[in-house]
């Protein structure tokens, strides 16, 4: 059986050898113990911030893995090199609605690593979470997010608040954007 062997400033070090493992100090662990740290940090890792989401994204299981699986609201996978949560209350996972053009509904990409501000707009796509009062970019183009047809202090009242939109800013110009530069 493979045992692993955790020292202070080590990450860690297989032992396959008993006789090494005499010769070691350190806590020693078995691969049925670190399976099990693995799945806890697994489970932990759903209740995590969008934000700390992207820099664990190792700790999500990839699309294909979790096809026919019923999920909650907010439930984090890998697809496609990125980090996506669902967005209905309750879902089954399934293999012919993979993330992307169709299942805006289903889907948001996390995008935490660009501020929304002016000087650091977030890349904008279809199918993603939109935040009133951040700012996004789409073509060299730098758009608000601020609902149409209200108040600037009715507008500025829901910033903070989150919308998952199926089309790009350009697309909703006057209802969900405005063009900032």
């Amino acid at each position: 059986m493979k045992e692993y062997v955790f020292r202070e400033g080590n990450d860690k070090k297989s032992i396959d050898n008993r006789k090494e493992m005499g010769k070691s100090s350190g806590i020693k662990i078995g691969q049925d113990t670190v399976s099990a740290m693995l799945v806890v940090a697994k489970v932990s890792a759903q209740s995590l911030p969008d934000a700390l989401a992207l820099k664990t994204a190792a700790l999500y299981d990839d699309f294909e893995d979790v096809i026919g699986r019923e999920v909650d609201q907010g439930f984090k996978f890998r697809y496609d090199g990125k980090v996506w949560k669902t967005i209905q209350p309750k879902m089954i996972i399934q293999s012919i609605y993979p993330p992307g053009v169709g299942t805006e509904s289903l889907y948001a990409v996390i995008n935490e690593t660009n501020a929304g501000t002016i000087s650091d707009p977030i890349p904008a796509q279809a199918n993603m979470e939109y935040e009133y009062g951040k700012y996004y970019s789409e073509n060299g183009v730098i758009y608000l997010c601020k609902h149409g047809g209200l108040t600037d202090e009715q507008a500025e009242a829901m910033y903070g608040q989150k919308i998952t939109l199926q089309f790009t800013p350009s697309q909703l110009i006057g209802q969900y954007f405005e063009i900032a530069l």
